[in-house]
């Protein structure tokens, strides 16, 4: 943390594809303390100790522009964890005003119903395959708050998504104040019902706010979802 500073006052960090664990958690938590313009922490096999010490890092990060936590199934299926992250986000977002980037991998599913996914071979958790946590559907509960912050381009990627999350993700599209205008659930596992209720979403927010001076969603990712024709068609009506 202490050579940090040497590479600039606010510097963008990336730890991708490190391994870090629950074990480097402390560590970690003392690189957080360092101001950052992004922060990248997908697959590093993170659970739930690295899960505090971002958290809690939140607060120091007033300048934080992008955050990507996705490929960390041990953190995906952590009971509570979307609701831990969904509240942090909440609880800090007057400080992270400058938030537009975030990605995450939250599980909804035991890891049978997964979509394939590089980092799926890392899942450990028996108590989590016995009960599935929910983890995606309770972080866009709290992202769907008028407290959270107003990302602009949100990834939920790398687990099995329920149609009630999904609802949810809908909710956020047709909530003109929200700021959404790239979305990504690549290897979600929606199949041709998610098209179904993302579409239903996208259309009525546009016959709500017609075309918003905001922008709306302009990028729209769903690769390796087994949408089948379905699913086009439900997304070209």
């Amino acid at each position: 943390a202490r050579a940090l500073p040497k590479v600039g006052a606010r510097p963008h960090l990336s730890l991708a594809h490190n391994s870090i664990g629950d074990d480097g958690a402390k560590n970690l938590g003392k690189v957080l303390a360092v101001p950052l313009l992004s922060l990248d922490l997908s697959d590093n096999q993170m659970g739930a100790g690295c899960l505090v010490a971002v958290c809690a890092a939140l607060s120091k990060q007033r300048d934080l522009q992008r955050l990507v936590l996705d490929g960390n199934p041990a953190l995906a299926a952590t009971p509570n964890a979307g609701d831990q992250l969904g509240m942090a986000l909440c609880d800090q977002s007057r400080n992270l005003s400058k938030l537009h980037c975030l990605r995450v991998t939250l599980n909804d599913a035991a890891p049978s119903k997964w979509a394939p996914h590089p980092a799926a071979k890392h899942y450990k958790s028996a108590t989590a395959a016995r009960r599935p946590p929910q983890n995606a559907h309770a972080f866009m509960k709290h992202m769907n708050k008028a407290s959270s912050p107003k990302v602009a381009e949100l990834a939920l990627v790398g687990a099995a998504l329920t149609k009630q999350t999904v609802t949810e993700i809908a909710h956020r599209l047709q909530d003109d104040s929200s700021g959404l205008t790239a979305l990504d659930l690549s290897h979600a596992s929606i199949g041709a019902t998610g098209c179904k209720i993302l579409e239903a979403g996208i259309r009525k927010a546009t016959k709500m706010h017609g075309h918003s001076a905001k922008g709306g969603l302009v990028s729209l990712k769903l690769s390796h979802n087994k949408i089948g024709s379905a699913g086009v068609q439900c997304l070209v009506r």
